[in-house]
């Protein structure tokens, strides 16, 4: 898990470093030292973050030279040990190119990291002015490995996307708390003193006491009056104890 958000802080620094130099390009003419060297920087943190045999063992490739490659960086990887430090950076021109060159400390060796842009190019977008990178351990049987452009945009590529899928992985994660979510929102919006059918008690309704008690006037007059004219009496002596409404 450390791993994996490690890489994702790598890809996000490149990512948001390309997005910030591209918006904040110049139209005069003068690449910026201090660019170049941060792009440089940035790719070789991702270059010590990366397992190169990740990607050789996935089968996503089939380039045999990029393959190629992938195992001379993994070489290298496996012989220096553990990152130590940054001890020197420095930036030269080479006919039309500027190289940024990275000297790194590690535990059983010292690396230099160099990555060549353009120079045309980079006076204008320094990001997508890369040509090669290089790693190179100095001294006699110390091992070397570069990669081209190609290999540069297949590796970024790749990250992009894994970069992409644990985003989504992330998102999925967070389903799960939708459901409760919803019926906290839906027990707020309700309220406590209101109840829905789904609990199986209904709201009592109340009776109309003053309406039931002049119905019962109004039916005991009636009879009264009915059973004087039958001859049946004034009816003084009738009570009506109760009256039922027949439902349906």
């Amino acid at each position: 898990m450390k791993k994996i958000l490690s890489r994702c802080k790598v890809f996000v620094l490149i990512l948001s470093l390309g997005l910030a130099l591209g918006c904040c390009a110049k139209s005069v003419f003068a690449y910026s030292e201090e660019d170049v060297t941060q792009i440089a920087q940035y790719y070789f943190q991702s270059w010590k973050e990366t397992d190169f045999q990740e990607y050789i063992d996935s089968g996503l490739i089939n380039d045999e030279e990029l393959l190629k490659q992938y195992a001379g960086w993994q070489e290298i990887k496996g012989q220096i040990g553990a990152f130590k430090e940054e001890s020197e950076v420095r930036v030269e021109e080479v006919g039309n190119t500027i190289v940024v060159n990275l000297a790194e400390d590690f535990d059983n060796a010292s690396l230099n990291f160099a990555v060549t842009f353009d120079k045309a190019l980079a006076e204008q977008d320094p990001f997508s002015a890369i040509m090669a990178i290089d790693a190179e351990i100095p001294g006699a049987g110390g091992g070397k490995a570069s990669m081209q452009k190609a290999g540069i945009n297949t590796l970024m590529g790749m990250g992009i996307v894994f970069l992409v899928l644990v985003f989504i992985s992330f998102v999925i994660g967070l389903l799960k708390y939708v459901p409760a979510f919803l019926e906290k929102k839906k027990s707020e919006e309700t309220g406590p003193g209101t109840l829905s059918a789904d609990s199986g008690i209904l709201p009592v309704e109340e009776e109309n006491v003053t309406s039931d008690t002049e119905l019962v006037a109004v039916i005991t007059a009636a009879i009264m009056a009915l059973r004087a004219e039958e001859g049946r009496g004034d009816g003084s002596g009738f009570t009506v104890r109760s009256i039922r409404r027949r439902r349906g």
